[in-house]
């Protein structure tokens, strides 16, 4: 049985020509594969065979170390540059749903919460929610309502549940740290 090489051969040698494309012949196995580029010599046909290329083994190229590219940047696949999560972005919602828990939201709402707010982190919205407030007290009065416009005594100041989970912006606001 003829290798395809020797019938490469013999298919050129019929169209009139002598040889095919000279490969690299190197120590190193190789492997042989077909370029998509057009050999000098040979005609426009049917027949025509393409030339042959030397191509190292995939045993020999090159393959990145995953385990180390991982441990070195393993925020590199995410935001900007795809939709997931970074390490700090995850910390934030992770911290932003244990704060919505402790004012009593529900588990489901409170998700669709901090994944909003990962959205306004991103495109830089200066909003904020008044259960990110450190102003907020449980049972979901405003202790800055003066400054807020909320009201003028402190015990007028209890608002809504809507009114709390509402992106709004507040001259009273004070980040909540921790």
């Amino acid at each position: 049985m003829t290798s395809w090489t020797d019938r490469a051969r013999a298919a050129t040698a019929q169209m009139g020509q002598c040889s095919t494309a000279k490969t690299d012949e190197i120590g190193v196995s190789m492997v042989l594969a077909v370029s998509a580029v057009r050999s000098m010599g040979i005609t426009d046909s049917k027949d025509r065979v393409s030339s042959v290329l030397a191509v190292p083994s995939p045993v020999e190229l090159e393959k990145p170390d995953l385990a180390s590219t991982l441990t070195e940047e393993p925020d590199r696949w995410c935001w900007p540059h795809s939709i997931a999560m970074s390490g700090p972005e995850i910390e934030k919602f992770m911290a932003r749903l244990e704060r919505f828990s402790y004012f009593g939201i529900d588990g489901g709402v409170a998700e669709k919460l901090a994944d909003r707010l990962v959205m306004r982190d991103r495109e830089e919205d200066d909003r904020s929610l008044c259960l990110e407030c450190a102003h907020l007290r449980l049972v979901l009065s405003c202790m800055n309502s003066l400054n807020a416009g909320i009201s003028i005594q402190h015990s007028d100041s209890k608002l809504p549940s809507e009114f709390v989970i509402q992106l709004q912006r507040c001259p009273g606001f004070k980040p909540r740290i921790g």
